[in-house]
């Protein structure tokens, strides 16, 4: 197990990203540092964010001198070269570098195989700092992460899958993941579960007079016929026998 700070995996260029899940359980905490001070964990990664004054980093090296650990660093050419240099960063990789596979097996070889005092020779051969070159590929925005998700749940909805389920199949914590849907769709992950589900139970009652409404409900990916009842009227406005009945459709002469 190792931990993952600052920007999620999924932004990392997916020939890095599917290395690092093959050597390691990545446990993305977004920017909870303390985590490093656990005493199990001897190194962590820190994916810098583009821009930002970095005082997670900051915070990071600090931990890193203190409790004796190991941080990897990813980047995307806009961190100082001040950070790079610094003695406490134990390698850092420019994912639109051209070496960036190269320079992440070589770090993490180097990090799970030798000890501490090929440090310095390890920095030799990473660190050199490089301008942004350009690439033939786009890094994956939030907005990929959500379509990525909605493509998740849209398969699965009627099946009893949770937030942290979505939230695992997009390579994020459940936390993290939770703001960023609020953010991009415009309402909670229960929210719009319960909105497909219901849809899909409207559409059944419709186009089959003949099949239980329990049946219907349990389809739908609801498990209690009651809960389903009540939030099916307090949504349509109607229970779903009167929906059914009249095909959804109330009038009051």
């Amino acid at each position: 197990m190792a931990y993952w700070i600052g920007k999620p995996t999924i932004l990392l260029p997916k020939v890095i990203r599917d290395y690092l899940s093959d050597k390691f359980n990545l446990i993305e905490v977004n920017r909870d540092v303390s985590v490093i001070t656990e005493p199990s964990q001897t190194f962590c990664f820190y994916f810098s964010e583009r821009y930002d004054n970095d005082e997670t980093l900051l915070m990071l090296l600090k931990i890193c001198r203190n409790l004796s650990k190991s941080l990897i660093l990813f980047h995307d050419a806009s961190v100082p070269d001040a950070f790079l240099s610094s003695e406490l960063v134990y390698a850092h990789v420019d994912i639109n570098s051209p070496q960036a596979l190269k320079k992440t097996s070589l770090a993490v070889e180097q990090l799970t195989g030798d000890s501490k005092s090929n440090a310095g020779d390890l920095r030799d051969k990473v660190e050199p700092h490089q301008r942004r070159e350009s690439v033939d590929r786009s890094l994956p925005t939030e907005s990929n992460v959500i379509t990525t998700a909605l493509d998740y749940i849209e398969k699965h909805f009627t099946k009893n899958i949770k937030e942290s389920d979505v939230a695992g199949h997009c390579h994020l914590s459940t936390q993290y993941f939770s703001r960023i849907f609020h953010r991009e769709v415009g309402c909670s992950f229960r929210d719009h579960l319960g909105n497909k589900r219901l849809e899909y139970a409207k559409s059944l009652l419709l186009s089959d007079d003949n099949k239980q409404i329990s049946s219907i409900a349990y389809e739908s990916g609801f498990n209690d016929v009651s809960y389903f009842s009540r939030v099916f009227k307090r949504k349509v406005g109607m229970s779903p026998g009167t929906f059914r009945n009249f095909k959804g459709v109330l009038k009051i002469n």
